[in-house]
């Protein structure tokens, strides 16, 4: 047995004690009581370039087409991004357009935002949009949705099936 010299004695670290974890941040019970500070959105499996490009080309084009299909996670994000779009156009100013310009990506679908949709919510203080859910995505079973704004008017063929559903 090798023994100890006097320096080697003097500067052993000491033993640490049995009810110190040996990693602090593994001694918590579960996830939950973690603090999750600065999550905002969802990460959607993408880096945030290209979550936020992603999520800009979808404001724009449910602000063209009014109803899009998409998935569950990703209209959930939307939602978010086309009610702040909406309320910060309902303040009319040039400040306003600037800051929805940030999002909305043609001209376009920026002047369809000024001028109809601020008209049609005018009295309204939120909720634009609404979110259905419909089967899933064949070959990945991925939970499918359609994101539209409330209060839009039906296409032709949504009349149609409107009337043939009546008629029967």
């Amino acid at each position: 047995k090798k023994t100890k010299t006097k320096r080697e004695k003097k500067f052993s670290p000491l033993p640490l004690p049995r009810w110190l974890p040996l990693f602090p941040s593994r001694c918590l019970q579960n996830d939950s009581e973690q603090m999750k500070h600065g999550i905002n959105l969802r990460s959607l499996g993408r880096p945030t370039a290209h979550r936020l490009a992603m999520l800009k080309n979808m404001v724009t084009q449910l602000i063209v087409h009014e109803r899009i299909k998409t998935t569950v996670p990703k209209a959930k994000e939307l939602r978010r991004m086309a009610e702040k779009v909406i309320t910060t156009a309902k303040q009319g100013t040039e400040a306003a357009k600037i800051r929805a310009s940030a999002v909305v990506q043609t001209n376009v679908a920026l002047d369809k935002l000024f001028n109809v949709l601020v008209g049609r919510y005018e009295n309204r203080q939120g909720g634009y949009t609404r979110i259905l859910k419909t089967f899933p995505r064949y070959g990945d079973h991925a939970p499918m949705a359609f994101i539209e704004y409330v209060d839009r008017p039906l296409t032709e063929k949504e009349r149609e099936q409107m009337n043939l559903t009546q008629h029967k």
